[in-house]
């Protein structure tokens, strides 16, 4: 049921975080008791990294099948049924022992979870106007570290409270409690005030067939620099404390709170590239600096790994900013780009080539690195960034203008 006010979309941000957060609790914060699943489940630590991707595994598996249901439904059914199911799966594994119970119960948890991502995203695209979209989706963004960041400082003292069961019985309620508030306050933006990025062409003279088909190269350009960028983020939240405590010797506490201070920043500079974005008629323009500050970190970053601490602490921190800044320019970019009536589909997507191709960096690069040195290893991650940088000159020409996204509800295109 649509709502009046074009203020109500301060609401739907807000439910689209907490939903995103709250799955992104098990979804990354899982770790964070590793030790204690260990030893209550009797498991090896091979058998703890199987347990810890089991959610992951699901999450990729249907991510596009809850994009493609959010277009042929909506925001509101999608987020309501998904994470209901992500309790009732949370609820269950808290009950189930053994290895691979465990897995199977948590990785449906994954795949029921899938359904905030586009969901969310697209509720956010629809609601907000392109001037205040890459701020809007800056902000969702950093409700997944902080969903992180909540589970790993409630769930170690729950779990010596109560046990893993405990843990995982109080991440079901977390989950309820955004199914009910998704279902309470999710709404349909009405026509005064919608600004959907998946609007149809109206007629010929305002969508071309030309410019269709550069609309589609321009967000595989950005799928593709995505998944580059993405090489980058994952090499660095992977071995950056390794390379600081491992191979420097910092104690691993300081390491940690390096690696913190990279996220903190890297949420709130996730925030910036956004507003910088919608003050900017090409919404690709700081995404494509973005890139190419990466590939100069990366490379700065490759030959510091053997110098001065007091170099190496903070360039660590601001390369750890670059690559965690992109994610939600890149999905409001994709959103923006995708084909009438298919921004769920296209969100779901771009999040599914993501999360493929972080599932397989950490294992390939990591052991590029115990090959050929952290140096080298830091290094390479230049070359997909500059990659990423490069695909999105390409796509210079093919600008996202205000013109191109927001209609009125009389049917013109407005600024």
């Amino acid at each position: 049921m649509p709502v009046a006010s074009d203020n109500y979309k301060w609401v739907v941000l807000g439910v689209g975080m907490f939903a995103q957060a709250s799955t992104s609790t098990f979804f990354q914060g899982l770790g964070a008791i590793g030790p204690a699943i260990r030893t209550q489940h009797g498991l090896s630590l091979g058998q703890l990294g199987l347990l810890l991707g089991a959610p992951m595994a699901g999450f990729v598996v249907t991510l596009l099948a809850w994009g493609a249901a959010t277009d042929r439904f909506d925001e509101r059914a999608v987020m309501t049924i998904g994470l209901a199911a992500t309790a009732a799966f949370l609820l269950l594994t808290s009950f189930v022992t053994g290895l691979w119970p465990l897995c199977i119960c948590l990785g449906l948890a994954g795949a029921a979870g899938a359904s905030v991502n586009a969901a969310s995203g697209r509720a956010v695209l629809r609601w907000f106007r392109r001037s205040r979209r890459g701020f809007a989706m800056g902000l969702r963004q950093t409700s997944v570290p902080v969903g992180a960041a909540a589970a790993a400082v409630i769930l170690p003292g729950l779990v010596a409270r109560g046990g893993f069961g405990f843990g995982m019985r109080t991440l079901a309620g977390i989950c309820v409690m955004g199914a009910i508030a998704s279902w309470t306050w999710i709404r349909e933006p009405p026509s005064i005030v919608s600004h959907p990025a998946d609007v149809p062409a109206l007629d010929d003279a305002t969508e071309t067939m030309s410019a269709r088909r550069a609309r589609r190269r321009s967000f595989r350009d950005v799928v593709l620099a995505g998944t580059a960028l993405v090489i980058c983020q994952t090499v660095f939240i992977s071995f950056v404390v390794e390379l600081l405590h491992g191979y420097r010797g910092m104690s691993l506490r300081d390491a940690g709170l390096v690696f913190a201070a990279a996220q903190v920043g890297g949420a709130g500079a996730r925030i910036a590239v956004g507003v910088w974005s919608d003050f900017t008629p090409d919404r690709l323009a700081p995404l494509r600096v973005m890139s190419f500050a990466m590939a100069l970190g990366a490379v700065a970053l490759g030959l510091a790994v053997d110098g001065s601490l007091v170099l190496l602490v903070p360039l660590s921190i601001a390369v750890g900013m670059c690559v965690i800044c992109w994610n939600g320019l890149a999905f409001t970019a994709a959103g923006e780009l995708a084909a009438p009536g298919k921004t769920g589909t296209a969100l779901g997507l771009q999040s599914t080539a993501n999360y493929l191709m972080a599932s397989v960096t950490p294992f390939v690069m990591g052991t590029f690195i115990a090959y050929a040195g952290f140096g080298l290893g830091f290094g390479l991650i230049a070359l997909p960034a500059a990659l990423a940088g490069l695909l999105l000159v390409r796509t210079n020409a093919r600008k996202i203008t205000p013109t191109e996204e927001d209609t009125s509800r009389d049917g013109h295109r407005q600024v």
